[in-house]
């Protein structure tokens, strides 16, 4: 109750487990103006906690799991607050999350794990990390996110009910390092034009869609790329030449798609990292090239249920931290 220049408030727990709970009447009125708020892992509600209505001056709001179940309150928005972070992630946090909320330069928003509904929302253009995971959003992604929030270097929209195609304008965030849009309702094909202007991607999950058509040779150009994973698709065709030109790849999972071919050589000549290796549920056809032997560094290896003849190369043996999964004739 005394302490009246408190500016920064911090309960941090690592672990999951709440053991701390914040017991306040909601009628307490704090004595403090906060700045700052890191509150993870420690109980608050089930009510969004109300001694933050005076809290004017607020740049980081941080309640992340904290055992709220309730709407962000018309009040909480009226404070007019200018963010650095929001994060609000693993609650139960439901209804419709407003467009009219800003941030600073180099935000991050975090709304993960939550109830929300409704279309996804659109800020300023001062976010530059978005975090929407797991919640209820549906409809499509927006036709204009590339030009409403083009500095954005991690974009994480998986777990939700989005559909339609992926909107060309997603082309002009040429500061991603991150793109994660799995497990949606997305449809169409994979965009061929815009990869090129990408070059800091690492990671680019866009697995458990609907997408079909083929590999764009234009993601060869994604010179930074680590984590490619596009499973759990319609894709088919050719795996595109232009993939050996990745050579920091250390994920690559095409796995339950409809692709065919045989399985290039250049894949053991090009990824020297390369530690997950998955072409599972395929039509690949011809014979495991023993280039992939020189892979030191895998670990998964999963080729089943194609269409592999020949013979398994013997020195597959010589790879001791690799869990082999050999190939099998689809049924």
């Amino acid at each position: 109750m005394n302490l009246s220049s408190l500016t920064e408030l911090s309960f941090y727990k690592l672990s999951t487990n709440i053991s701390l709970v914040f017991n306040i009447n909601s009628d307490w009125i704090a004595p403090f103006k906060l700045r700052y708020i890191n509150i993870r892992s420690c109980k608050l509600g089930p009510k969004f906690p109300t001694w933050l209505r005076n809290q004017s001056e607020l740049n980081t709001v941080v309640l992340n799991n904290a055992k709220i179940s309730d709407t962000i309150p018309d009040w909480f928005l009226q404070l007019d607050l200018k963010l650095q972070e929001l994060d609000v992630a693993y609650n139960n946090l439901s209804g419709k999350v407003p467009n009219s909320m800003s941030f600073l330069d180099s935000s991050t928003v975090d709304l993960s794990s939550n109830r929300f509904e409704g279309r996804l929302p659109l800020w300023s253009s001062n976010v530059t990390k978005l975090y929407l995971m797991d919640t209820l959003f549906s409809g499509p992604i927006p036709h204009n996110l590339g030009e409403a929030m083009p500095f954005l270097m991690d974009l994480d929209l998986s777990w939700n009910s989005l559909n339609g195609s992926i909107p060309m304008s997603v082309g002009n965030l040429k500061g991603l390092i991150t793109l994660v849009i799995s497990h949606n309702h997305l449809s169409g094909e994979i965009p061929h034009q815009f990869w090129s202007n990408m070059p800091f991607l690492s990671i680019l999950d866009m697995s458990y869609n609907n997408l079909s058509g083929s590999i764009p040779k234009s993601i060869g150009s994604l010179s930074s790329i680590k984590f490619l994973i596009l499973s759990n698709n319609n894709l088919s065709g050719d795996l595109p030449p232009s993939l050996q030109n990745c050579t920091s790849m250390e994920s690559l999972d095409l796995g339950d798609n409809k692709l065919s071919g045989n399985l290039p050589a250049w894949i053991g000549e090009s990824m020297p990292s390369l530690s997950i290796l998955s072409l599972r549920s395929n039509f690949f056809g011809g014979n495991i090239p023993s280039q992939i032997c020189s892979l030191s560094t895998l670990h998964i290896l999963d080729l089943s249920h194609n269409n592999l003849s020949g013979f398994i190369p013997p020195c597959l043996g010589n790879l001791s931290c690799m869990k082999v999964k050999p190939s099998e004739t689809r049924q």
